[in-house]
């Protein structure tokens, strides 16, 4: 007899056979490297990344923002790109040395000052360990769109710098009175009390391009880092002789000087500061030597001096540091943007004779500027700071070798992965309403050798597909966006070639997988099975092995309303259909698995994409379209790959296991649900976005076969983020009756009826068993019979089902209810 329980909400019955086939899949989190039990990788094993070095499919995928999401890029998140900047350390100023800023020498007779502007260790020169930090802050920001390629950044930000510490490579000890170098503290601030205009305003360009391998480059004219310059404010030029915090000085420190005014051969040491640390030594020499000074008038040549040394002073900070501030902003931006060399710890370092560049994408070598320590490409030259960019891209490898054991990928199963923005075809667009990034994307078995599991498949030749078109083509339902995504169905094609190449394709179901993959499990089909295992209960394997490449079809994403009820696709998004695909049973025979017989099926396998409200908007969770197509056209085949007949081993047709197949494919489906886990949309710059509409875009010329071009999403930013209150129902389920037949005829199979309960107005329905992918919606039901193949077999079944309000997905329970359903 059946053992059937309800469970309250929130309660999770643990099954044995659930638990056997999860703990085969995937039980991590989403994102790389920790979904599928951590099968996708970065990084190898000596912590080196790993290289991609396949075909690259060109403008395989689309990325747009518009005009509107442009609008929630605000100041905050442009400050938080610059906390990026040099991995977090912030932007710096090297050290200025204006040699003979003075110079009024007869012999050693007279007046020479050569300055240092943020000699930060006061060692006398100009060193890798002079950094005087620069802050920029991004108050408000709005961008303009300049079609074809140009995107305009209208900032305002506050510039401040850090102490900039000035002083004199000679010691003046008439000027001083003592033995020191004349120092000045200097800081530009144009947030100071009385400038006409506080902060600066930029007009920032951003210019779209592609490097000759494809690569995306960003790059920025110098006309708008000068822009910085042009308004640059004397007033918040702050000068005084106190010691600062930023950077700051110890209290004893001690400074060397060269020379004695017009004496070069003189050296020594001073005193830095003075009045317990407070103040800089011969900091007030222009104070005291200007006090009888009419600055508006003549007072002697002892005046002129001083007002030339700090006019001179003035207006090279104002125009020579300045533009050195650009300078400094361009080497920054260089560094973020352009590719450099490594380290042998793999951390990008500045190209040079130690340190050579790279090959590109394409294999092709790399020169170094050596002038800016950043690599390039010789065909495109360093002209208006060319560079060869970054790989804005993600490169790594899919590796299920791990799960061989328990599943039975065949061994050293590995296919790597490359996605990144750029195009060899085209580069970023900019139109009246948006910005449109086109990116490549690359699939390629890690082994050159063809996985034993399938024969060989011809490759077909690469096609670009056709440009995407997000207003003409967005899905009814959607009316506005803020960014939007596709991808192209060819990658995804070519994805699922090569792993079928890998052999990523090949999964055996073992006993090792669930303890029910037996012989007397498939006695109850085949009674002269037990003929063949001399009437023992032996451990079966069944091998699912692709003879084609499969194809996947991109559909618009449409459903229909059955007479049931039922709400199915009729169009679904993704349809997944492998021709001839054979499924191997072995049986423990003598001491070894012996092949007994092959079933041959074509499968189809359509897959939808539910959405949710918040805080799970940014969410996709794929869920299985009908059933009823899923398997067709079986038939059995000999060992020897011919019909199955009177010679073979079994007495029966095994073409009779039709029914327990479906169960043996319902039992990968756990396994299937692992690896496609709910899909998180990534984040970018904190902003979160919520899908409004997901579907094929752009028809094939037989749509009917071939389905659209790409597979495309739109999705509005997230403003509410976490402190939304949802609005979704709440479910409950309890059995009205079951049964469980001991004898399973083909009039009689396991079921489960439910009484269903929801909070929703117009309700419908979804279910799945044993963590498989989720079933389509039953609308107009308060009773559910599930007829499950899965109830096949013998054991705890957990039985899920979840609710939603009619045609919303966003409604949908996340919580659903439980059932444990029990076969004997």
């Amino acid at each position: 007899m059946p053992i059937v329980s309800s469970s309250p909400r929130g309660k999770r019955v643990r099954l044995a056979l659930a638990a056997a086939l999860l703990a085969a899949g995937c039980s991590g989190g989403g994102g790389c490297g920790t979904s599928c039990g951590g099968a996708f990788k970065a990084v190898d094993e000596q912590g080196h990344p790993i290289q991609f070095t396949g075909a690259r499919l060109d403008n395989v995928a689309q990325v747009r923002l518009t005009r509107s999401g442009f609008n929630f890029l605000n100041a905050s998140h442009l400050n938080e790109i610059l906390g990026a900047l040099n991995s977090g350390a912030g932007l710096s100023m090297p050290c200025i040395e204006k040699d003979a800023l003075l110079d009024a020498c007869l012999g050693s007779f007279g007046l020479r000052f050569s300055v240092l502007a943020g000699d930060t260790n006061f060692n006398g020169s100009c060193d890798a360990a002079d950094s005087t930090p620069l802050h920029i802050a991004f108050k408000d920001v709005s961008w303009i769109l300049l079609p074809p390629g140009t995107l305009r950044a209208h900032i305002v930000l506050h510039l401040k710098t850090g102490d900039i510490y000035l002083r004199t490579k000679e010691e003046h000890s008439t000027l001083c009175g003592g033995t020191s170098a004349i120092q000045l503290r200097a800081f530009y601030d144009d947030e100071l009390p009385g400038l006409p205009e506080k902060d600066t305003v930029v007009d920032l360009d951003l210019g779209f391009s592609t490097a000759p391998d494809g690569r995306l480059q960003i790059n920025f004219p110098n006309a708008s880092l000068d822009a910085i310059v042009a308004n640059f404010q004397p007033g918040a030029l702050w000068l005084d002789g106190n010691v600062g915090t930023d950077p700051p000085i110890a209290p004893n420190a001690a400074g060397k000087y060269f020379g004695n005014g017009c004496d070069s051969s003189a050296r020594g040491t001073y005193a830095v500061t003075k009045n317990g640390g407070a103040q800089l030594s011969c900091s007030q020499v222009f104070t005291d030597l200007s006090a009888g000074c009419d600055p508006n008038g003549s007072n002697g040549a002892l005046c002129g001096i001083v007002e030339y040394v700090r006019g001179s002073l003035f207006d090279d900070l104002k125009n020579h540091f300045a533009s050195h501030i650009v300078s400094v902003l361009r080497a920054q931006l260089d560094n973020l943007r352009c590719q450099r060399a490594s380290d042998r710890q793999s951390s990008p370092v500045a190209c040079d004779g130690n340190h050579p560049c790279p090959a590109d994408d394409d294999g092709h070598a790399l020169a170094c500027d050596l002038a800016r320590g950043v690599c390039y490409s010789p065909a495109a030259g360093t002209g208006n700071f060319n560079c060869e960019p970054i790989p804005l891209a993600i490169a790594g490898q899919l590796d299920v070798s791990h799960l061989t054991e328990r599943v039975g990928f065949p061994p050293e199963t590995k296919l790597d992965i490359f996605a990144g923005l750029g195009s060899k075809g085209a580069a970023g667009l900019v139109d009246g309403n948006g910005l449109q990034l086109s990116a490549q994307a690359g699939t390629a078995p890690a082994s050159p050798l063809l996985a034993l599991c399938v024969p060989p498949a011809q490759q077909a030749s690469a096609v670009d597909p056709p440009p995407m078109d997000f207003e003409a083509n967005k899905p009814a339902g959607v009316t506005s966006y803020d960014a939007a995504f596709s991808l192209a169905g060819a990658m995804l094609n070519r994805g699922f070639l090569d792993a079928y190449h890998a052999g990523l394709l090949c999964v055996a179901v073992t006993h090792k997988t669930t303890p029910y993959i037996s012989s007397g499990l498939f006695r109850l089909f085949l009674p002269s099975l037990g003929l063949v295992t001399g009437d023992k209960e032996v451990p079966m394997n069944v091998l699912f092995r692709p003879t084609q490449p499969p194809y996947v079809r991109v559909g618009r994403n449409t459903t229909k309303v059955n007479p049931d009820g039922s709400i199915t696709p009729d169009d679904p998004l993704l349809t997944l259909a492998f021709k001839q695909l054979e499924v191997d049973f072995y049986a423990l025979v003598d001491e070894r698995q012996v092949r007994l017989f092959t079933l041959q099926a074509d499968l189809q396998l359509p897959l939808g994409i539910r959405t949710f409200a918040e805080p799970n908007a940014d969410t996709l969770q794929p869920v299985l379209g009908g059933l009823e197509t899923l398997l067709t056209n079986v038939s059995a085949l000999s060992p020897d790959g011919g019909p199955y007949g009177p010679s073979d081993l079994l007495a029966e047709d095994p073409g009779a296991l039709k029914d327990l197949l479906a169960a043996v494919l319902r039992l990968a489906q756990p396994l299937l649900a692992g690896v496609i886990k709910p899909m998180v949309l990534p984040t970018m710059l904190g902003l979160r976005f919520g899908v409004e509409g997901i579907a094929g875009a752009v028809p094939m010329t037989d749509v009917g076969r071939g389905g659209y071009h790409h597979l495309a999403l739109w999705a509005n930013v997230n403003e509410c983020g976490s402190s939304c209150a949802p609005r979704t129902v709440r479910t409950e389920a309890r059995v009205a009756s079951a049964q469980a037949p001991a004898s399973l005829e083909r009039a009689l199979r396991p079921e489960l009826e439910m009484e269903l309960f929801s909070q929703a107005r117009w309700a419908e329905f979804s279910y799945r068993v044993d963590g498989s992918l989720w079933s389509p919606w039953i609308g107009n039901v308060s009773r559910l019979t599930i007829h499950d193949p899965l109830f096949l077999l013998p054991g705890h079944h957990l039985v899920e089902v979840t609710s939603r309000e009619a045609g919303d997905d966003r409604t949908m329970d996340r919580e659903p209810a439980t059932v444990d359903f029990v076969v004997n």
